[in-house]
């Protein structure tokens, strides 16, 4: 692929806004974590949606009867690249995060903007499973002149509770415990650092990676015993998945040819799912680092993935600018989703496990029946 910069467009990094010449023609793109170069299938001249409505709302209200597949509701709030989404515990509301630096809250049915903060770099969200908190992990610049804070907000109102120290680089992911005392979050550097809620920060734990790796995305079990994390030096993509209360690591995982950008447990904590540039989905068994299928049917990179509330179906989204719904088990598409007309970046099944909010680079985030 050509690549055309423009050095007088501003830099949003990790995912920096560049312009490409592709296969059909000029498109607007994204140069991801660590120099890998993602295409958004998003027209030059294309205006940022100015309203946030929506609304199927009769259609919500009958989830049970919708069709797979079935748009319920759409969130146009954010005026550029929608980065990642979540749900709240009750599945009423839905917080999203940016390239407008900015994150936001609105109700899951109605797309009514419930409250919006503004920070400088916003690149990971994530709700408590308790539902009292949202983490915003922030990413500004790059590498050694960039910076990272974690925020943890009020879900009710938004205000701040409680803010980390300033990192030297950004933060590439966030994950709760299952009991909401702690959120586990990476930065860039190689550090992985948990955070005790409960004690103010006083009672932390860190990580640290050798001198020259760094790192990306970062989950915590369901059964609160482990956490994974995603090793994502150039040439070296691995899983690498430690005892939380023994401090060792079990295992690395080195199954991936390309760089690992999503983790995903299973709900009872026995498998894990991994998204890949390398085009595929894999689930291995979490104790051994087993694999037991691979979905290979994207087109494009794969940049994340979710499982249902069940285990029975993982959800992922692709560069190829679709969801793809399979069962865990046997690896077969119960449905493509072709709402997006960008890359998709963000997949989170709701708490009931009917639903799927997506966000892309369509700069909308997208709520549409998954399963009946």
């Amino acid at each position: 692929m050509e690549r055309l910069r423009t050095d007088s467009m501003p830099k949003k990094n990790p995912l920096s806004l560049w312009v490409c010449r592709a296969f059909y023609g000029p498109i607007h793109s994204l140069w991801l974590l660590h120099g890998r170069e993602f295409c958004l299938q998003l027209p030059l001249n294309a205006n940022p949606p100015t309203s946030t409505v929506v609304t199927r709302t009769e259609e919500i209200s009958t989830t049970k009867s919708a069709r797979p597949g079935t748009e319920l509701a759409t969130f146009t709030g954010h005026n550029d690249v929608v980065l990642a989404a979540s749900w709240s515990l009750d599945g009423k509301r839905i917080a999203s995060v940016g390239f407008d630096g900015a994150v936001r809250v609105w109700n899951a049915s109605t797309g009514t903007e419930l409250w919006k903060r503004a920070f400088p770099g916003t690149h990971e969200v994530a709700y408590s499973p308790d539902g009292q908190y949202v983490a915003v992990g922030t990413y500004v610049g790059g590498g050694d002149a960039g910076s990272g804070l974690v925020y943890i907000l009020n879900a009710a109102s938004g205000q701040t509770s409680f803010i980390s120290q300033k990192y030297d680089h950004g933060i590439t992911g966030l994950s709760w415990s299952p009991d909401s005392s702690a959120i586990a979050y990476s930065v860039e550097n190689g550090t992985i650092q948990i955070l005790d809620i409960k004690t103010n920060g006083r009672n932390n734990k860190v990580y640290r990676l050798a001198a020259s790796d760094t790192v990306g995305a970062v989950a915590w079990s369901p059964n609160g015993k482990f956490l994974a994390w995603a090793v994502t030096t150039p040439g070296n993509p691995q899983v690498q998945v430690i005892n939380i209360s023994v401090g060792h690591t079990m295992y690395n995982y080195h199954e991936h040819s390309d760089l690992i950008n999503a983790i995903a447990w299973s709900p009872d904590s026995q498998k894990i799912a991994t998204a890949s540039n390398d085009k595929t989905v894999r689930i291995w068994d979490s104790a051994s680092g087993t694999t037991q299928r691979v979905y290979q049917e994207h087109t494009g990179e794969v940049v994340t993935v979710s499982w249902s509330k069940d285990g029975a179906y993982l959800a992922s989204g692709s560069t190829d600018k679709t969801v793809h719904v399979f069962s865990a088990t046997t690896g077969i598409t119960s449905l493509v989703y072709r709402g997006h007309t960008g890359s998709v970046f963000g997949v989170v099944w709701s708490p009931e496990g009917k639903r799927i909010a997506s966000a892309g680079a369509d700069l909308v985030v997208r709520v549409w029946q998954a399963i009946k």
